[in-house]
Parts: structure tokens; sequence; C-alpha cells
């Protein structure tokens, strides 16, 4: 008789700890997901400022947030059913500050399967549309910092081609950027 109460004790415990983690659960997951990321980098980075802009690519949860050191970090998030959001790893990082209009920067040409990027800053306001003429002419997105600046990236399923060609347009199509060999090299 002992045994069975024993038991049953047992059976209750495991029981009440198995629906408080699945309400738990639920609760974590009925979150705004942008609230889920935003704690998810506050509990990574103590300088994390404000999310600029998030993208799914492969899979996997790219978030690009401004920090308090005036850089903007790209990281990795992941989660699954039973846990909250936390960062992976840092995919990189780039000032916000630079004496040119627009600055770059790539992540590729790794083991196969690893992440292919082209980001940078633009600190021109009217730049409005980025080409990667090196990529097949295929145009970045573009996500706004603030007035003055906006992040832009663009994720590869090729590694990435050198040079890296990149023109910077107005909204009508002039240009008002260029990176690149001089026009006619590749």
């Amino acid at each position: 008789m002992a045994k069975i109460k024993t038991l049953y004790i047992i059976i209750t415990v495991l029981s009440s700890c198995l629906i408080i983690t699945s309400v738990l659960s639920l609760y974590e997951n009925s979150r705004p997901i942008k609230a889920q990321i935003d704690e998810a980098i506050k509990k990574f980075d103590v300088g994390f400022v404000k999310t600029v802009a998030t993208q799914f690519y492969n899979n996997n949860l790219y978030v690009f947030y401004e920090t308090s050191k005036g850089t903007v970090k790209i990281v990795l998030v992941k989660s699954n059913a039973l846990e909250t959001m936390k960062v992976e790893a840092v995919i990189g990082e780039t000032p916000m500050y630079s004496e040119r209009d627009v600055t770059w920067h790539g992540i590729g040409n790794a083991a196969p399967g690893d992440t292919e990027l082209l980001y940078g800053i633009i600190f021109d306001p009217l730049v409005s549309q980025l080409i990667l003429e090196s990529e097949d002419d295929q145009m970045a997105h573009i996500f706004k910092i603030d007035e003055e600046k906006s992040v832009w990236y663009k994720f590869l399923d090729n590694d990435l081609s050198t040079p890296i060609i990149i023109t910077g347009t107005d909204k009508k199509g002039k240009e008002m950027f260029y990176y690149g060999p001089y026009r006619g090299e590749k």
C-alpha cells in the first residue's frame, strides 16, 4: 500500500511539472516574435539598442540590430518548441560611421552550407537602391536605421563573386555610388 501511495505522489508531482512546463511554453510562444527576439538579444548583448531588420534564410533567422557602441551586428537566432529564443552565433558587425557613402562587408567562400552574405551601411539618404553587379545584378534589401543611415544586405545562394561591384542609385535610377574596378574592367 505504501508503494502505491509513493508511486501516486511521484506521478502527481511529475504530471504537475509537465503541466507547468507546458503552460510556460505556451505563454512564451504566445508572445509576439519581435518581443522574443529583442529579449534574446538583450540577454546576449547588454549594448542592444534596437532591432533594425530580421530575415529568414535557409531555415535560419538572422537579426540585424543597432548597438550602443555605434555598430550594427548580425546574429543567428534559434529556438525550439520548449525553449525561448537565444542567440546562436554572431555573423558580422559593422561600424555605423564612415567617410564613405556606402560600406560593405562580405561573408562567404567558406565551407559548403555556410552563410554567404554581403552587407553594409548606407550613409547617403539619397541612395535608395543598391545593385550588386558582381552578383548578377541582384538588388540588396535596404532598411532604415534613422533618417541618415540604412542597413543593406543580400544573402546569396552561391559563393561571393570577385571583384565585388556595387552601384547605388537614387529613386530615379541616377547613380549616386559606385564601388568596383574601373568601368569596363572585371
